[in-house]
């Protein structure tokens, strides 16, 4: 489906679940692929195991998390968890995933048959922003009531989410990656292009964004969807 405005959150959130579980019950049957592509594909599905689970978090609170392709004619009675129990799980997703993924496909064996065009593959500094943003979350005064019934922040949590965000940080900040702040000059290229061949808003600041799928929306409809540096 291409119209972007026409995607439903809870029925591919539990699709791309599904998908994700699949895959990784399956990994064993790539005999052909290398160690790197294995990893690669293990990583991205982590990863998006996570982000849909995090994703449905946010609107509905704790809930299952699903790591396992489930039969059409098994009865669901799968407990629901309170959010800061959904959110370790999740966490655990997004750090292996960031374990596994690279900082930049282009310095990968697979990624330099799309060289100068995998801008938009998952890599580790989206895993760990995910990580830290999820353990935030958790940490928030909200889900700490709704899973310990203490209005505060929790301090734990928090740290957590401290630590990934430093993990991110010191990798950007010591330009192993390809993400920086970007010069005064071109601040206006962070929200809107114009006369660049249709280019992607968000320069080196954005750090996770989708296609754009519409000539029009690459300049002002992913300016508003996908803010810069916008985990």
């Amino acid at each position: 489906n291409g119209d972007r405005l026409n995607k439903s959150l809870w029925a591919f959130g539990w699709y791309g679940i599904r998908k994700a579980n699949i895959g990784l019950e399956n990994l064993d049957k790539l005999t052909e692929a290398t160690d790197e592509e294995k990893r690669l594909i293990k990583g991205q599905l982590l990863f998006f195991r996570g982000w849909f689970h995090f994703q449905f978090m946010q609107y509905f609170g704790g809930l299952p998390y699903i790591d396992k392709s489930l039969s059409t004619e098994e009865k669901l009675t799968l407990p629901r968890l309170s959010y800061q129990e959904t959110a370790d799980r999740a966490a655990q997703d997004f750090r292996e995933a960031a374990d596994l993924l690279p900082i930049d496909w282009d310095n990968t064996t697979a990624g330099k048959r799309t060289l100068g065009k995998n801008q938009l593959r998952i890599n580790k500094i989206m895993a760990l922003g995910y990580l830290g943003k999820n353990y935030l979350w958790a940490g928030s005064p909200l889900m700490n009531s709704e899973s310990t019934g203490n209005k505060t922040y929790n301090e734990e949590y928090c740290k957590k989410a401290a630590a990934a965000f430093a993990e991110l940080l010191l990798l950007v900040e010591s330009g192993k990656t390809q993400y920086a702040l970007v010069e005064f000059t071109k601040y206006s290229n962070l929200f809107y292009t114009n006369g660049q061949s249709w280019k992607m808003p968000g320069e080196t600041e954005a750090i996770f964004r989708g296609p754009s799928y519409e000539p029009n929306s690459s300049n002002w409809g992913l300016s508003k969807q996908y803010q810069p540096g916008g985990i």
